[in-house]
């Protein structure tokens, strides 16, 4: 994480930047947003795990404390133009959902996880410094995740190189 952040003060301006993601990319790049700690972020996760959480429910969290995940990524490269060549092992191949969507928008908002963390029991498995920053959002004295529709993330397309399908008819042969 801290490699890539190196590596965005490179690019300026105008510049044609090509990310490439594929499934797991999340564990590569793993590294906490500003005000959360390591250990809060890796409690989240194991706790999530933990509690049986449902994928879709760990993913949306990740989102919210991953440094490059959310459209992070493609907002730090802005205002260069991105192409997202995606290698995807999500069901759907939906960009926003591999690799914790680091060129994509969360439609998500912390209200939103609050309420879907306490609708599938799984609040107690959220740690007090996720709770705390989720606060910080709401109260608007931390930085929502960028949404879809940005200006910035209009500069990036995705395009899926393999999907899902690909691996499965792969791992069929």
């Amino acid at each position: 994480a801290d490699a890539i952040g190196e590596w965005l003060a490179l690019v300026q301006p105008g510049d044609d930047v090509v990310v490439l993601i594929s499934g797991g990319a999340t564990s590569l790049m793993a590294a906490p947003v500003e005000g959360l700690s390591a250990t809060a972020m890796h409690e989240l996760f194991e706790g999530l795990h933990r509690a049986g959480a449902p994928i879709g429910v760990m993913n949306a969290f990740r989102k919210r404390v991953l440094r490059w995940g959310a459209g992070r990524l493609a907002m730090a490269l802005s205002p260069a133009r991105v192409t997202c060549l995606i290698a995807s092992d999500v069901i759907g191949d939906d960009p926003a959902a591999i690799a914790s969507g680091p060129c994509s928008g969360d439609p998500m908002t912390a209200a939103d996880l609050v309420a879907l963390a306490q609708r599938e029991q799984l609040w107690g498995a959220i740690p007090d410094e996720v709770r705390q920053l989720l606060d910080r959002t709401l109260a608007g004295r931390a930085s929502e995740t960028p949404k879809p529709g940005l200006p910035a993330l209009d500069r990036v397309v995705p395009r899926i190189i393999l999907g899902n399908r690909d691996a499965l008819d792969a791992v069929a042969r």
